[in-house]
């Protein structure tokens, strides 16, 4: 055409009426690749060739020129290499071209034409048999994994494949050599994750505790890091802790010292994938054992890829990865702890042992107690003697301690080697426990520094945490509780531990309000205050304490009466509910007193006010009379005239006040209630 002919005749990839016709797919092509443009469209050459076979009912041979299926598909070692190396060298090329402004050309060794260009991919450029080398399986893994393998990490690799390839004698496809990747290197979690998983970690650094070199001497530092992290250990959860110039030498020495695993590093590589805020790192890590000489480059190592969005934690996750190559099916052998220095020995000897994750000052507390009970050793105890020495200090055991009712307590005690029973309520069952415990404490409890003297004081939670230990069915609820109690002489402290499968048994839960059903309108409550002018609202004086004083009362009652209907299988309030709820004297952590009248009190005409005259009592305070067990007011006592004098009851001064209302619209119960507001040397209700 181009010397002037007016037409070409030929075939369509070979099948004309004679033999001797040019193939006009191949001639046009060749002149395709010379950078001449035939004028014909190839651009989708698929869908010529399923017109050909379907209307001819010819096949196309595998290596027909351009159309054939195998014509872009390289399997030797040599081809698949510098197909590899010349994709890579294009990249670079391009790039340069693109800022430049010039053309950009194909030229990739083996391959004349770009295949897109015929509407094919590039997946069936390289195919894997036992033929294929190295480059080509680097290849597909980059194409799949964006991992750019290192050139001893690709030997490695391709020797798994050709043992594939040997054992299955058949061509290898991409998914396979994804999967096996996978599953060499415990990459991509899932399935393939290995004996070895890395939860969580920290990195931080650490001063040397002598110099080391002449800089240190003069007071430049190199400051070496602390890893600390959470691993999974054939299932287990283990706190690790090592210390190293960085973080690779941090964690092996962690593994070392905790799992009785010694690597050393011979060769490492990163490299980015993706751009912009998606980047991530990918890390690739050799290790060899301790018996290796690093430099032998002949001596087979175990390579780990880790990928992260931070380098540290990629480099880390390379780490494990060839950890789990190393371990193999090896059992896994702690090592025994030596010198305790520091909480987090305490920590992580505690938690591998026992699976409790100690509160931070539990952890100092029972440090001092380790270094009392090894001071004849240079604070050198094995793992067996300080867990045993955790059990005997805090009485730790996991068995069962009987079952809580929701603010109510009930049980036997030992107190001083005598069983006790102990009774007691409150907002919740660690209140209610110590509320019936307080009732003993003065008969049974003796000072140690004075053995006569009985304890006076009261006995506060200063601090409380808990966590789940285990999974699914064998879940348990591990509790520590920090009490403290402000005795005359002086101020004391203790931390408890429980473990137990009901989380109220072991933590007596946490004291917090019942939010499970909407608490009764606050507006019904200041209504009824406001209905007898004898009542000094105390809103006009104090509002954030009325406020927080009906907040709290509202939602105990809430809570009460509808566990009463809960008792009793119903699912609505009945009248009955509230008065029941009602119907103990109760004392509350915070504020205010929930307490009913005596039986038989007269109602005032404006709605049940008890009108009782006062009765002497000490000056400055309102006395109190016990019947049948509950504590009944004798007196009302006028409420604080100012805020000053709101606020002194939370100073801890030596005044009584209280506020008396009836009973709340719509819910009449079996007597009027008293609000009142109290506090006292030992604490504030």
């Amino acid at each position: 055409m181009m010397a002037g002919a007016d037409r070409v005749e030929g075939t369509l990839l070979g099948n004309g009426e004679r033999t001797g016709n040019v193939d006009i797919v191949t001639l046009a092509l060749n002149q395709y690749s010379q950078g001449v443009s035939p004028g014909l469209d190839f651009s989708d050459l698929q869908a010529v060739i399923d017109v050909v076979t379907a209307c001819t009912e010819l096949p196309v041979h595998p290596r027909h020129p351009y159309a054939g299926e195998l014509v872009f598909t390289a399997f030797s070692g040599s081809h698949q290499d510098a197909i590899k190396k010349g994709f890579e060298a294009q990249a670079k090329r391009h790039a340069a071209d693109i800022k430049t402004g010039n053309m950009l050309y194909w030229e990739i060794p083996y391959l004349p034409i770009d295949p897109a260009d015929l509407g094919c991919t590039y997946e069936a450029v390289i195919r894997v048999n036992s033929q294929s080398g190295k480059g080509g399986i680097s290849y597909l893994v980059k194409q799949a994994l964006a991992l750019d393998l290192p050139r001893r990490m690709q030997l490695s690799f391709y020797q798994v494949i050709q043992v594939l390839s040997e054992e299955t004698g058949k061509e290898i496809t991409m998914e396979d050599i994804v999967s096996s990747f996978k599953k060499v290197y415990r990459f991509g979690g899932g399935v393939h994750e290995g004996r070895l998983i890395l939860k969580s970690f920290t990195l931080s650094e650490v001063p040397p505790s002598r110099p080391t070199s002449p800089n240190q001497e003069n007071g430049v530092h190199d400051t070496g890091r602390r890893f600390e992290g959470k691993l999974l250990v054939d299932g287990a959860v283990r706190m690790i802790r090592g210390e190293g110039n960085g973080p690779l030498s941090a964690l092996l020495d962690a593994l070392h010292g905790h799992l009785d695993l010694h690597l050393s590093v011979r060769e490492y590589s990163e490299h980015s994938i993706g751009e912009g805020t998606s980047v991530k790192a990918a890390s690739y890590v050799e290790l060899v054992k301790p018996d290796a000489d690093p430099s032998d480059k002949t001596i087979g190592g175990y390579w780990g890829v880790g990928v992260d969005a931070n380098i540290a934690g990629s480099a880390l996750r390379a780490v494990i990865s060839a950890a789990n190559n190393a371990l193999g099916d090896d059992p896994v052998t702690p090592a025994k702890a030596h010198i305790v220095e520091s909480e987090a020995d305490i920590s992580t000897a505690v938690y591998d042992s026992l699976s409790l994750e100690l509160p931070k000052h539990l952890q100092s507390a029972f440090l001092k107690v380790t270094k009392l009970n090894t001071t004849s050793t240079n604070g050198a105890i094995s793992l067996d003697g300080l867990i045993s020495l955790f059990r005997k200090t805090y009485e730790y055991d996991q068995a069962s301690q009987g079952p809580f009712t929701l603010r109510e307590f009930e049980g036997i005690v030992s107190i001083a080697g005598k069983n006790e029973e102990v009774i007691g309520e409150g907002n919740g069952p660690l209140s209610a426990f110590l509320a019936g415990l307080h009732t003993h404490l003065g008969k049974n409890a003796r000072s140690p520094e004075a053995p006569g003297a009985e304890l006076h004081g009261q006995i506060e939670i200063r601090e409380f945490a808990q966590h789940s230990i285990g999974t699914g069915s064998s879940v348990k609820a591990a509790s520590y509780v920090l009490l403290g109690m402000d005795a005359a002489s002086n101020r004391r402290t203790a931390w408890g531990i429980g473990v137990d499968e009901d989380i109220s048994i072991a933590t007596a839960e946490r004291e917090e309000p019942d939010f499970k059903h909407p608490p009764l309108p606050l507006a019904r409550i200041k209504k009824v205050m406001k209905n007898d002018p004898e009542v000094k609202m105390i809103s006009a004086d104090a509002p954030i304490l009325f406020s927080k004083a009906c907040e709290i009362f509202i939602s105990e009652v809430t809570a009460r009466a509808y566990l009463v209907a809960e008792q009793h299988k119903r699912r609505t309030l009945a009248k009955a509910d509230v008065a029941r709820a009602l119907s103990k004297s109760d004392q509350f952590d915070f504020l205010i007193d929930i307490v009913p009248r005596e039986e038989g009190a007269k109602r005032s005409a404006r709605g049940g006010l008890n009108r009782n005259e006062p009765k002497p009592g000490p000056s400055g305070s309102g006395t109190g009379t016990v019947t049948d067990g509950a504590l009944t007011t004798d007196t009302n006592v006028m409420l604080p005239e100012n805020v000053q004098a709101a606020e002194s009851l939370l100073e801890g001064e030596q005044t009584n006040a209280g506020l008396m209302a009836q009973s709340i619209p719509g819910y009449p119960v079996s007597g009027p209630v008293n609000f009142a507001y109290a506090s006292g040397s030992a604490h504030h209700q």
